[in-house]
């Protein structure tokens, strides 16, 4: 087919713009958030919850490709994507370890997305790989545009937590 019905790539890239800027933005603000909704925690110890955040990113990337060797990559990318919008939405409301460990959650989670994604987009466009693949990967400029986005919203309502919508309606539109 021609390059302008390769709608698998299309819906690839857009699903990588909607996925990488919530990923990148949650990250940001993550000590911004365990400083405002756990008391007495200062940036120092937040971030070395960030650094247990990403140890579990870390070991979701590991599960996830395990799991991708029993379950198809697709099925896998959907149950994972789906828990990103299960655990990031209670983190607006929660506080204290629970909102923290629903953000540890999301980002386990978070971890297989990126590269299923390219993956998935890619398969089946033969002459249109190299094309395709650049709109794919410009996909990752949601990463430069969600995250100011999300700190416009903490700023508007005095709250990190609150901001996090912003991530939560990206995960929904991937």
């Amino acid at each position: 087919q021609p390059f302008h019905k390769q709608y698998r790539l299309f819906h690839a890239a857009f699903a990588q713009f909607c996925y990488t800027g919530p990923q990148v933005a949650i990250a940001s603000y993550f000590i911004n958030y365990v400083t405002e909704t756990r008391p007495n925690t200062s940036s120092s110890l937040g971030a070395k919850f960030l650094a247990g955040a990403q140890g579990a990113f870390a070991t979701g990337r590991f599960t996830g490709v395990l799991l991708m060797k029993f379950v198809r990559p697709r099925w896998v990318f959907l149950f994972y994507l789906t828990m990103c919008i299960v655990f990031i939405a209670p983190s607006i409301t929660q506080r204290d370890n629970t909102g923290m460990s629903m953000l540890y959650i999301t980002l386990f989670f978070e971890s297989i997305c990126f590269p299923t994604i390219v993956a998935l987009g890619m398969r089946g466009l033969g002459k249109y790989t190299k094309r395709g693949s650049g709109f794919i990967i410009a996909g990752v400029s949601g990463g430069a545009c969600i995250p100011p986005l999300t700190g416009k919203v903490a700023d508007m309502h005095n709250s990190t937590a609150k901001a996090m919508g912003v991530p939560l309606a990206f995960f929904i539109a991937a």
